[in-house]
């Protein structure tokens, strides 16, 4: 026996807003984002700014922050139809509001800006 749920709306209890993801395994932040030209988000979520700190470097900050540092993070990086190296710059400690994306060639590594950048962030909201 097979079962349908079709909804349009999940609201929270009391009925008058979305349903909150604070204690849930979905990602509590994710973005799309390039450093080809100019530094710009092409969609994202849970993500209200970047900061460009260089060829190659991007401080992503949250909307919402996080409850602690120890969020997992996971990053690409590619221009032109090639992949590129992606991951945290070591000497960059992750905070509640904010971590830094690292782009780079990955055969040198030299760091590079690239037209298709991204991030998912899984943890804890505050």
């Amino acid at each position: 026996m097979t079962s349908v749920l079709n909804v349009d709306t999940i609201a929270d209890k009391a009925g008058t807003g979305p349903v909150g993801l604070t204690k849930q395994h979905a990602a509590k932040a994710w973005v799309n984002f390039t450093t080809a030209t100019s530094t710009a988000i092409a969609d994202s979520f849970n993500v209200g700014s970047l900061t460009d700190e260089g060829t190659g470097y991007t401080t992503i900050t949250f909307t919402n922050a996080m409850s602690n540092q120890d969020y997992s993070k996971s990053m690409s990086a590619g221009t032109g139809g090639y992949a590129m190296y992606a991951g945290t710059v070591g000497h960059a400690v992750a905070t509640t509001t904010e971590f830094r994306h690292y782009a780079a060639d990955g055969g040198t590594p030299t760091a590079r800006d690239c037209d298709d950048n991204s991030a998912t962030v899984h943890g804890d909201l505050a």
